[in-house]
C-alpha cells in the first residue's frame, strides 16, 4: 500500500478533471481564436472554464488570465508590475522560490528589494511592513498559505496596511496553496496566483487574477497573438484549462473539518514520538511541518519512501538544488531544526486509516535511525 502525503507538491487529479481533459482532447479540436464553428466551440469551452475558475475566487471572469501554472503566474504578476529601476518592492524571506528569484532578478536590474523576516510562527510583522512602505513602493508580494509550513497570512490586515499608506502600491498574493481550500479576502488585493495541480487539477495549468485587467496596466512576459487580452500571449492549453475548471467546481467537496481532524491526529501521534512543530498549529490544516532534531530530513524521507510513504522536506522545485530554500531557517528556528524539517501535506483524498498507518510505520522506523534526546 502506498500513502501519498506530498500534496503541497502536487495533488492527484480528481475524476472530474480527468474526464473534462479527456472530453476536450477528444471532442474540442479547434483553436479558441479561430472564427469557424470548431473554433467557436473551443471558445465556448474556454469561456465556461474561465467562469468556473473565476467563480472559485469570486472575481470577474474578464480579469482572469490563464497561465502554465503558479510559477508563471507569480512571474507575470511580479515582472509585469515592476517596470522601472529604483522601484521599491517588498516580500518576505519565506516565500516560494518563484517569488524570491523574481525579486533577485529585479534587484539586479536596479530595484530595491526589501525582505521582511517572518517571526517564529511565520507571521509578518505589520508594523515592520508599514515602515518599509514609501512613495517608491511599487509592489508587495506575500503568500496566503506558506508552501512549506502552512502558516496563514493575515491578508486582510496586510492589504489594509498597504493601501492606507500608498494606494498605488500593487498587492500580489500567491494563493497557490490556499485556492480551493481557504477563503481569500479580496479587498485591497490586486493580483492573485493560483495553480490547478495543487487542487486536484492537471499540471501545467494555472491562472492569475488581475484587478482591472482591461486597463492594460500589467506588462506581458512575451508577445504574440493577443490571447488572454494581451496579458499572456499564445494559444491556450484548453484541455488543461477545462480540467482546471472541473477541479475548481469539485472543490465544493472539500470538508475542512475532516482535514482538520486528520491533521490533529497526525500531530498527536508525532508529538508523542518527540517531533517539534515548526510554526503554529493553527495554520492551514493541509500542511504540517515538523522536525526530529538531529535526524536529517533526507534520512527519514528515504526510510519512509522504502515503505511506500511519500512526504517531503520542502518545495519540490528546490529538491534538486544543493542549497534548497529553507523557510524554517527564515523563521529563525536554527540550523538543526531546518536540516531536520519534514513537510506532511494532506488532501481530501487522504483518510484517517492512512494517518494511523503512517504513525505506526514511523514509530517502528524511528528507533533505528534517531536517538531521541533526553
Amino acid at each position: 500500500m502506498e500513502i501519498y502525503f506530498d500534496n503541497a507538491a502536487s495533488t492527484p487529479v480528481c475524476a472530474e478533471a480527468a474526464a473534462a481533459i479527456a472530453d476536450t482532447l477528444h471532442y474540442v479540436q479547434g483553436n479558441p481564436s479561430s472564427g469557424h464553428a470548431a473554433g467557436r466551440m473551443a471558445g465556448r469551452r474556454l469561456r465556461e472554464s474561465r467562469g468556473a475558475v473565476a467563480g472559485l475566487l469570486s472575481v470577474p471572469e474578464d480579469d482572469l488570465v490563464f497561465t502554465s501554472g503558479g510559477t508563471e503566474s507569480n512571474g507575470l504578476a511580479i515582472l509585469g508590475t515592476v517596470k522601472r529601476p529604483g522601484s521599491r518592492i517588498i516580500t518576505s524571506a519565506g516565500e516560494h522560490p518563484s517569488v524570491l528569484d523574481c525579486y533577485r532578478a529585479l534587484s539586479e536590474r536596479g530595484a530595491e528589494a526589501i525582505y521582511l523576516r517572518p517571526d517564529r510562527n511565520g507571521a509578518i510583522n505589520q508594523d515592520e511592513l508599514a515602515q518599509a512602505i514609501n512613495e517608491r513602493t511599487v509592489l508587495v508580494s506575500f503568500s496566503h498559505v506558506n508552501h512549506e509550513t502552512g502558516a496563514a497570512a493575515d491578508i486582510a490586515g496586510i492589504g489594509s496596511v498597504i493601501k492606507n499608506l500608498n494606494r498605488d502600491t500593487v498587492f500580489h498574493v500567491d494563493a497557490v496553496q490556499s485556492c480551493g481550500k481557504h477563503v481569500l479576502p479580496m479587498n485591497n488585493v490586486d493580483l492573485v496566483s493560483v495553480s490547478a495541480h495543487k487542487m486536484h487539477g492537471p499540471k501545467g495549468t494555472g491562472a492569475l487574477y488581475v484587478r482591472n485587467l482591461g486597463r492594460n496596466w500589467l506588462a506581458p512576459l512575451f508577445f504574440g497573438g493577443g490571447q488572454e487580452r494581451g496579458a499572456r500571449n499564445g494559444t491556450e492549453n484548453l484541455p488543461g484549462i477545462a480540467g482546471f475548471a472541473a477541479a475548481a467546481l469539485a472543490c465544493a467537496n472539500e470538508d475542512y473539518g475532516r482535514i482538520t481532524r486528520l491533521k490533529g491526529r497526525l500531530l498527536e501521534g508525532l508529538f508523542a514520538m518527540g517531533a517539534i512543530l515548526n510554526g503554529r498549529s493553527d495554520g492551514s490544516a493541509y500542511i504540517a511541518n515538523l522536525s526530529f532534531p538531529g535526524l536529517p530530513s533526507e534520512v527519514l524521507l528515504n526510510a519512509l519512501d522504502a515503505k511506500g510513504i511519500y512526504i517531503s522536506a520542502g518545495a519540490a522545485c528546490n529538491t534538486k538544488k544543493k542549497a534548497a530554500a529553507n523557510v524554517v531557517a527564515s523563521y529563525g528556528l536554527g540550523a538543526e531544526r531546518a536540516s531536520s524539517a519534514i513537510r506532511i501535506s494532506l488532501s481530501r483524498m487522504n483518510s484517517m486509516d492512512e494517518i494511523e498507518i503512517f504513525i505506526g510505520t514511523l514509530g517502528r522506523i524511528l528507533p533505528s535511525i534517531w536517538r531521541k534526546r533526553p
